[in-house]
């Protein structure tokens, strides 16, 4: 019969402190030869936090909804096709020139709309030359001066 040791009998690793060069603490670390390495878990995980948060898609997300209460306040929450009146998450901002295609016009109040689900995703998506001929037909200005923007 085979003896195995009791917990108290297994050999200890000795756990070595060791000082951040991030914030200066003494903490328990593992120590390897990359600077990363030198930093104790939470200045890992606040340096991680700061790039994530100045990343260009966090960015891109603050505008997206600072333009969307823009826009739900000047189409009074309200379906430019069907004058449904919107909510939550009925309540879809639209793009009239992609946003990948034209990437100049992401921002642009003039390039958006307000649409329902049924309006933005059976009408706007699934015909588009239908779709370019409302749009055309109900904001000759706004598709006059999206017109000259990709022109130029």
């Amino acid at each position: 019969m085979t003896n195995y040791p009791k917990s108290n009998q297994l050999k200890k690793t000795v756990k070595t402190h060791k000082i951040c060069s991030e914030c200066g603490k003494k903490r328990l670390m593992k120590f390897f030869s990359s600077k990363q390495a030198r930093k104790c878990g939470d200045c890992k995980a606040r340096g991680w936090r700061l790039k994530k948060q100045s990343s260009k898609g966090k960015v891109n997300q603050r505008e997206d909804s600072k333009l969307r209460a823009i826009i739900v306040e000047r189409d009074k929450s309200t379906c430019q096709w069907c004058n449904k009146k919107l909510e939550g998450r009925n309540c879809h901002m639209s793009h009239v020139y992609s946003k990948g295609a034209h990437p100049e016009l992401r921002h642009d109040p003039m390039n958006v709309k307000i649409l329902c689900y049924h309006c933005h995703m059976q009408r706007w998506h699934k015909d588009p030359l239908v779709a370019k001929d409302w749009f055309k037909s109900k904001f000759p200005d706004r598709y006059e001066y999206l017109a000259r923007k990709i022109a130029t």
